[in-house]
């Protein structure tokens, strides 16, 4: 078992069905495909929508939490939950700080001048 209780069971590929073609509902797919094109192509305004259709948020609610409401969640949370959020958040600084890292200053002559980082 997992941290969670519970562990997937492995199957072999004999196991899956043979109509196992497509694992998400066709139905499905398209109308998420339908979601993220509007939000692809109307941005934040279509996002705010959708979230309200969901109940997500109210319409005129704000979305945008300070500093403090985000610490008062997480004060809120389990230990474990509260676990999760701090083994993930040290995953992606030591990632940024990695790729940060990898970036090197550079100069380089172009018709006009100089460019560089």
């Amino acid at each position: 078992t997992n941290a969670m209780g519970k562990i997937l069971r492995q199957i072999t590929a004999d196991e899956i069905p043979a109509d196992c073609s497509e694992p998400v509902d066709p139905k499905a797919l398209e109308q998420a495909r339908a979601i993220v094109d509007s939000i692809k192509d109307r941005g934040e305004k279509a996002l705010l929508e959708w979230a309200v259709k969901f109940g997500e948020v109210k319409e005129g609610e704000s979305y945008v939490l300070s500093k403090e409401e985000l610490k008062s969640a997480y004060d809120t949370l389990p230990e474990d939950k509260r676990g999760v959020l701090d083994r993930v958040g040290e995953r992606i600084r030591k990632f940024a700080k990695s790729q940060r890292e990898s970036i090197k200053d550079t100069e380089t002559d172009i018709p006009g001048g100089r460019a560089g980082q």
